[in-house]
């Protein structure tokens, strides 16, 4: 601080006014110049007023739910298609099981009926009561008997309990002549009429002897 604004201080501080205190010091220093001091404004303290949060509302999908009888109706179809299936499946091999069973029942023994017994030998031959049929061999299901060298005869044969069933295939060799099945029984008391048809039981679906 310079000597004139000591002196302007000290006037003002013995009581002389801002105007009287220049008049003085510009007599002894003409140019002093006041220096104002520039009071900064004073501002209200603003108190931050608080705003209301917003909270982004999550977005909830609603999915829609399943029907619980549609889904008891379709575990029900599935069920009952796996059962159709395996009925199916488990009939081809009872089935073929069957055909098997009775492919490999042993045929060779006597076999009676009141008109005919048949006689089939392990070594092929054979003699029945008209002495025409010699040999025989079996293919599967089919029964072949020959005269010898000359003939052949075809059948379809099936052996179900003590019978035995036989029926003639047609000259294409794939049509079963149905109605001229015969039957034969292990039981020699089947040479007896009624005995015959008192036991013979059930006859299978291509064996209807008129």
């Amino acid at each position: 601080m310079g000597p004139a604004n000591s002196y302007y201080n000290d006037l003002l501080q013995q009581g002389y006014s801002s105007e009287q205190a220049l008049t003085w010091t510009r007599n002894y220093y003409p140019e002093f110049m006041v220096q104002q001091t520039i009071q900064q404004p004073q501002f209200p303290t603003l108190v931050p007023t608080p705003q209301p949060q917003h909270f982004a509302q999550p977005t909830v999908m609603m999915l829609p739910q399943p029907n619980n009888q549609n889904n008891v109706w379709l575990i029900l179809g599935i069920v009952f298609a796996i059962a159709i299936a395996f009925t199916v499946i488990l009939a081809g091999i009872l089935y073929v099981w069957a055909s098997d069973l009775a492919s490999s029942q042993n045929i060779e023994g006597t076999w009676y009926n009141p008109v005919d017994t048949i006689i089939f030998n392990s070594d092929g031959s054979m003699t029945e009561s008209t002495n025409t049929l010699v040999e025989w061999r079996i293919d599967g299901n089919d029964l072949f008997m020959s005269e010898g060298d000359e003939y052949e005869y075809y059948f379809k044969y099936q052996i179900t309990g003590d019978f035995l069933f036989l029926a003639p295939y047609d000259d294409d060799l794939e049509t079963i002549m149905e109605k001229d099945c015969i039957a034969y029984s292990s039981n020699i008391e089947a040479k007896d009429m009624d005995t015959f048809e008192n036991t013979i039981g059930v006859f299978p679906t291509w064996c209807n002897p008129e």
